[in-house]
């Protein structure tokens, strides 16, 4: 969605627009999936010729589990308020024209978590020949290597 910001000079612009972003558009993040993106706001020019953001940026993004690799929910609700000038990447001078698309796109890429795990009780923690790590208070993981040591010094 490209804006002309020549529009905004004369009025403001509201925003209330879903914008969905094909796969390969999000396939070099974690994203494994990308719903609808619903963006509303305001997009203004201050006295000092500047563009003016305000939105809220609300949708779901599907993540790998850091656990089971199974895909999680995860919802985000982004408030954006923003002053752009001219000298901006956003800003492209010689056509007047702002890609709200991509900068919705990268204030998304910000709010992705650097790992998620589901929060239900069923996850498998052992299996046949694993299981996950525990700290047991009974056997330390430490002690054959410790009594290593210990013979050393004796």
């Amino acid at each position: 969605m490209v804006l002309d910001i020549n529009k905004v000079y004369a009025s403001d612009i509201n925003i209330d627009e879903l914008i969905s972003y094909e796969e390969d558009f999000y396939n070099k993040s974690t994203i494994k999936k990308l719903d609808e993106v619903k963006v509303t706001g305001k997009l203004s020019m201050n006295s000092l010729d500047e563009l003016c953001i305000v939105l809220n940026i609300t949708g779901n993004m599907y993540l790998s589990d850091a656990i089971t690799l199974e895909l999680v929910k995860y919802p985000f609700n982004i408030d954006i308020e923003e002053t752009i000038d001219n000298n901006d990447e956003y800003f492209c001078v010689e056509n007047n024209k702002m890609d709200l698309k991509e900068f919705v796109w990268k204030n998304i890429v910000l709010e992705i978590p650097i790992r998620v795990s589901k929060e239900s009780k069923d996850v498998q923690l052992e299996g046949e020949g694993w299981s996950l790590n525990k700290e047991n208070e009974e056997e330390n993981a430490f002690a054959k290597l410790n009594e290593l040591f210990e013979k050393d010094e004796k």
